[in-house]
């Protein structure tokens, strides 16, 4: 619940970001993000790091239906990757996830299959067996 809580607040301060010019037409053709609005959106990123995942960003071709989309999809990146620091769960990186994310008891899903280990990587994670 507080995970939730957080990307919400997250997605709130993104979304200031965007206040100013926010489109609440269903799909709006002109909706992207701008350099301006991705670094304001990721504001403690190296700037080079930054300049590095704006050109990844944009290389995507992804476009928003409009800003509140826009601005969900940054907020949930940003708590995902440590704000764009990681695209890896740092136990992953130095390899101590094997002891963390690889049971489901708290929802009664089927435990890992033996040898195959979960944790988070990417913007959109699945870090457990059963998600």
């Amino acid at each position: 619940m507080q995970s939730i809580s957080l990307l919400l607040a997250m997605a709130l301060l993104v979304g200031v970001a965007f206040a100013r010019s926010i489109d609440r037409s269903p799909r709006n053709a002109e909706s992207e993000v701008t350099a301006d609005q991705f670094k304001c959106a990721f504001p403690d990123i190296d700037e080079n790091l930054r300049n590095q995942r704006w050109d990844g960003f944009q290389k995507s071709g992804w476009k928003p239906a409009n800003n509140e989309e826009a601005a969900c999809l940054l907020a949930h990146v940003s708590q995902e990757t440590d704000s764009l620091k990681t695209l890896e769960e740092y136990c992953g990186q130095d390899g101590t996830c094997k002891e963390s994310y690889q049971t489901c008891d708290w929802n009664g899903a089927p435990a890992a299959v033996p040898g195959h280990y979960y944790w988070g990587r990417g913007a959109l994670q699945i870090s457990y067996p059963c998600n």
